[in-house]
This record gives structure tokens, C-alpha cells and sequence, in this order.
């Protein structure tokens, strides 16, 4: 077996067998030395294509990309978006993988990416994961009552027994939602505040803008220092000057 053709096998198990978050977690572990001061934004992008991807899915059709990025701001023509998805389709199934996604953003190739082994997961990767799998979670769930409160709310146009007793069981998953909800809304908020907090500290981008920030403000804070002790020097001048 040729490396690319290799390749192309192992590009095509991770659109095809793993979940959206291990495709995000291979990318950027092939990548992390390129994503120092990145990780967020990547992990931003993420949160909205797993919003965007219908339930059971894993990659977005061209009306569900379309829709993705007009979340994200930009809006695309029928005919520019038909462009993006065959430059972006890499497995020419005419969808959008969040690998394929993220790729083409990058300016980064599959090639690229199987070009060395990362079987040993960063640890950074293992924090933005966390973060990743929260979001899912949250979404998932979400999307489960949403469907079985539909469900319920055509039983109880029926009307009859049927249709009293799905008005209640909808009033009984409202009424308890709040809480259950809250409690994935507080554990998705606290991963990604994790995240942010493990990046402020651990990322080479940011430990160096650090590093130049307390430069900066020790150079201020000297410069204080020397205007003080220059003011206090005239100050005691002319304090002689008139005594004298």
C-alpha cells in the first residue's frame, strides 16, 4: 500500500468513524504547534458547526453550511457556496466534515496532517476536548427534549385521554427542565472557562504576550518610579534654595 493511498484510508475513518469532537481533537493535535493563541477561536468554530449539524449527523449538506456560516456572519451566494463545497469536499460526498472545514481555513493539507504520528494526545488537546464533548452533550440533550416535546404536542391535538395526558407529561418536562437544564448549561460554561483559564496559562502564544505584558508594565511602573524620585529630588532643591 502507497503512503497516499494510506493516507486517503486514514482521512476517510476519521470523517466516517469518529464524532465530531475526535476530528477537531485530531486536527489540532497534528497542528499544535501552528495554533498557539488559536485554540479558542478553534474551538468557537466547533461549537457552531455541532449546532448546525443536524441530529445523527456529522457533517453539514450545502443549505446546512450555508446556514453555518451565516451564524458565523458571512453570507454566500447558491452559487458561491456550491464553489466552497467543491473545494472543501475532500471525500467528494458533497458534504462538509468539521476536518474538511477546518483544513481549508487553515491552509492546511491532508498530507499535512498524517504527515508525522500523534498517537500521545497534547495535554492542551485533552482540555479543549473536554470542552468540545460539553458542548455536544449540551446540544444533544437538547435536541432529545425538543423532539419528544414535539412528539407529545401532537398527541395532545388529538385530544381525548391520549392527548391529556401528553399535555401533562409536556407541562412535567417543562416545569422539571429548568433545573436539569441550568446543570448542563453551568458544566458546558465550566469547561470552557477551564479551557480558557488552561490556555491563559499553557499556551507558548499567550505565555509570551504575558511575558511582554509584565515587561511593559514594569518599564511603566520604573518610569514612575524614576519621575517620582526625580520630582522628589527638585522638590527638596527648592525646598533648600529657599531656606537659604
Amino acid at each position: 500500500m502507497d503512503q497516499e493511498h494510506e493516507i486517503r484510508q486514514k482521512m476517510e475513518m476519521l470523517m466516517t468513524d469518529t464524532s465530531i469532537s475526535h476530528q477537531a481533537q485530531g486536527f489540532l493535535n497534528a497542528f499544535i504547534n501552528d495554533f498557539a493563541g488559536k485554540f479558542e477561536e478553534v474551538l468557537e468554530i466547533v461549537e457552531d458547526f455541532i449546532k448546525s449539524v443536524p441530529e445523527g449527523e456529522k457533517e453539514l449538506n450545502e443549505f446546512e453550511a450555508r446556514r453555518f456560516f451565516e451564524r458565523r456572519g458571512r453570507v454566500f451566494t447558491a452559487m458561491e457556496m456550491r464553489t466552497f463545497m467543491r473545494t472543501v469536499d475532500i471525500n467528494r460526498d458533497h458534504k462538509v466534515s468539521i476536518v474538511e472545514l477546518l483544513l481549508f481555513k487553515y491552509d492546511k493539507t491532508v498530507q499535512q496532517m498524517f504527515a508525522t504520528k500523534t498517537e500521545e494526545l497534547h495535554p492542551t488537546i485533552r482540555v479543549l476536548q473536554e470542552a468540545i464533548e460539553a458542548v455536544q452533550l449540551f446540544n444533544d440533550q437538547a435536541r432529545a427534549q425538543k423532539a419528544q416535546i414535539e412528539e407529545l404536542q401532537k398527541l395532545a391535538k388529538e385530544g381525548g385521554v391520549k392527548g391529556v395526558k401528553a399535555q401533562h407529561q409536556i407541562t412535567v418536562i417543562q416545569n422539571k427542565d429548568p433545573l436539569g437544564r441550568n446543570k448542563l448549561e453551568v458544566a458546558l460554561d465550566k469547561a470552557k472557562r477551564d479551557a480558557r483559564v488552561y490556555l491563559k496559562k499553557n499556551d507558548p502564544h499567550q505565555i509570551e504576550q504575558n511575558r511582554l505584558d509584565d515587561n511593559k508594565k514594569k518599564k511603566e511602573d520604573d518610569e514612575i518610579e524614576r519621575r517620582r524620585a526625580a520630582k522628589e529630588k527638585i522638590d527638596a532643591l527648592a525646598g533648600a534654595m529657599n531656606m537659604t
